[in-house]
């Protein structure tokens, strides 16, 4: 409904501001409700909870958590999507996983957690990045080729949100009022497409996935996009690595920051201008960082857990995410109190092993890859010390000198006996996210190689 989304995000706008023992409060008090629905509502969590041998009212605080095993994706999926879902399916709004690691899994929020999402990134997200309530957003979505017409005519003002439902019999106005301050523009073959339109949006804040955001600043850089001058600019989907930082805050001229969501949990962290760390949405989940099961010092590599505690449709109980992040005990100087995320290193099974439990992460790698923005790269590990370089040409392929530079800079991190192949390939058709690092290794933070 448009008042809870109103009341959500006026009433919850400082979040930042509840200090930690209200919001330990708060996060109990909806965790007790969210683990009695849970077991009451889903026959997966039900009898996850007895094979534990774990009662539900045994559980009252982030710490009771531990006595329940953590919960993988490909254990959800094993499972008929109804015995993980709760309530009436028409109510529901889907939110599969994005399948950009080659597994594709369903997912639903319901409608009031729908509500509070959309509440989060219209009124969380502007306030994070500096800008006014009604000071235009401009989200780049990539689509298929096919989807291309269908989907660019029906730009909405607020994602995945349920506009004849929330908005009632004021959608046909209010959604156009709403196109003045939130935009979303789809693209297929490449950022030139939509230029124009950019450009006459004239945006105060640009969102989207890293690798999409740099082929905005490249046509900037370009002088293709003359008067974009945009306050902030926000990337997620995959990681904002420091080279990519650097290029597009001296392309843009204003803070690139860095944000943290997955579709089947919602908005999980984002930095404010600062650029301390990702503020945890911590009024919707609990969040451990675990390694060998247990929570690892700051700055220290450990895997994201999250237990949700708004999403009645399809919660989730120590859901391991599978990302690989690092925590900071640093106090963020803009005053918002919650906990924080210094950053997103990428996925676990994207870490590079070197030897032992030695590894690098994507986000490391990224910074190499991406410290010359004229180059689209990506590496793969296909046994411990050896490596494949593949080059994807953009005008015209590197030069020997950068493809030499760029192997010396690897050989730095990953070993100066590391062999490393180089490939040249095709331009990519397809402008989703590039994953920087893979591996055949399925590197694990527990093991040892």
């Amino acid at each position: 409904m448009l008042s809870r989304f109103l009341w959500d995000g006026i009433s919850r706008s400082n979040f930042g501001g509840v200090s930690p023992d209200d919001l330990k409060r708060l996060q109990e008090k909806r965790l007790r409700r969210s683990i009695m629905h849970a077991y009451g509502g889903s026959k997966f969590w039900h009898e996850w909870f007895d094979r534990a041998g774990v009662k539900p009212d045994e559980i009252s605080s982030a710490e009771d958590l531990r006595k329940l095993p953590l919960c993988t994706r490909s254990e959800l999926a094993l499972r008929p999507f109804e015995e993980r879902r709760i309530g009436n399916p028409k109510s529901f709004v889907r939110a599969p996983t994005s399948g950009t690691t080659g597994f594709l899994m369903p997912g639903c929020w319901s409608g009031a957690f729908n509500d509070y999402w959309a509440s989060v990134v219209y009124f969380r997200m502007r306030a994070l990045g500096g800008i006014g309530l009604f000071d235009k957003v401009l989200c780049l979505t990539y689509t298929t080729p096919r989807k291309t017409g269908e989907t660019r005519a029906a730009a909405s003002w607020l994602p995945v949100i349920r506009r004849k439902a929330v908005l009632g019999l004021l959608e046909p106005i209010l959604s156009k009022v709403g196109e003045g301050v939130y935009r979303r523009l789809y693209f297929s073959n490449g950022i030139e497409e939509i230029l124009p339109e950019i450009i006459r949006a004239n945006p105060a804040l640009v969102w989207g996935v890293t690798s999409q955001v740099r082929l905005l600043a490249d046509a900037a850089s370009a002088g293709k996009a003359p008067g974009l001058h945009p306050k902030a600019v926000i990337c997620g989907g995959d990681c904002l690595d420091d080279a990519s930082r650097a290029y597009f805050e001296s392309t843009f001229g204003c803070p690139a920051l860095g944000m943290y969501a997955a579709n089947e949990v919602g908005f999980i962290a984002m930095e404010c201008r600062e650029k301390v760390g990702m503020h945890v949405m911590a009024d919707s989940m609990i969040i451990e960082v675990l390694r060998d099961g247990e929570p690892v010092a700051p700055g220290e590599l450990g895997e994201l857990v999250v237990t949700t505690l708004l999403n009645d449709a399809m919660p989730l109980i120590r859901y391991n995410l599978a990302d690989v992040v690092k925590t900071t005990d640093e106090a963020c100087p803009c005053g918002r109190m919650t906990p924080l995320l210094k950053s997103v290193e990428g996925r676990t099974e994207d870490l590079l092993i070197l030897d032992g439990k030695r590894m690098v992460s994507s986000r490391d790698i990224a910074s190499i890859l991406n410290s010359d923005p004229t180059l689209a790269c990506q590496i793969t590990q296909e046994e411990v010390g050896r490596f494949k370089l593949r080059f994807f040409a953009l005008d015209e392929p590197p030069a020997r000198e950068q493809a030499s530079a760029l192997v010396g800079r690897l050989r730095r991190v990953l070993g100066e006996e590391a062999s490393i192949e180089v490939a040249m390939e095709v331009p990519r058709a397809d402008k989703r996210k590039l994953r920087v690092t893979t591996s055949v290794l399925k590197p694990s933070l527990n093991a040892v190689y």
